[in-house]
């Protein structure tokens, strides 16, 4: 499997929202009721940045601020300007918004790549840079996260995490 089909960031804020829509799992807020992650080594989900990198979840499952809704299991990382942000799975590019500006706000002014999978699950990466995404509609690119430490309730608000060889 190719994840090195990259994507450039582009957040004013400096993160990178990661956000798999259609799941089913529980918040990782109350950990004694179900395991989030119970099938981590057999996922096909590897961390949305290239091997050997590390950066830090700024905002885990069911966020205070935002991931709430059909976000509620979406994913932000602390990424500085320009770093590479790699596809988590393969599946196809049905949207790409690159047009707003790196100091627009808001989910309704993001520059995002939106990626259907097989398992029809979407991935969207949110905050890139105008201009940035270095893939098109309906291109191909491979995606719990099978290459990093064991997170069976899911990534951890405040951890930071290496993307280990696969």
């Amino acid at each position: 499997m190719n994840h090195k089909l990259n994507l450039k960031i582009i957040s004013i804020l400096l993160f990178v929202a990661f956000i798999i829509l259609s799941c089913q799992t529980s918040s990782n807020s109350d950990k004694d009721e179900s395991v989030i992650c119970s099938s981590q080594e057999t996922s096909e989900y590897v961390l949305p940045y290239p091997v050997g990198t590390t950066y830090t979840c700024i905002q885990g499952y069911v966020g205070r601020t935002y991931h709430k809704g059909v976000f509620k299991y979406g994913l932000d990382f602390s990424m500085s300007i320009g770093s590479i942000v790699t596809c988590a799975r393969s599946g196809r590019v049905i949207f790409v918004e690159e047009s707003f500006s790196d100091k627009d706000y808001g989910i309704e002014k993001a520059n995002l790549v939106v990626v259907l999978h097989t398992d029809n699950t979407y991935g969207r990466y949110v905050h890139l840079t105008k201009n940035g995404a270095l893939v098109n509609l309906n291109q191909t690119i491979p995606i719990c996260f099978i290459n990093t430490k064991n997170h069976p309730y899911g990534l951890v608000t405040g951890e930071s995490y290496t993307a280990e060889p696969y």
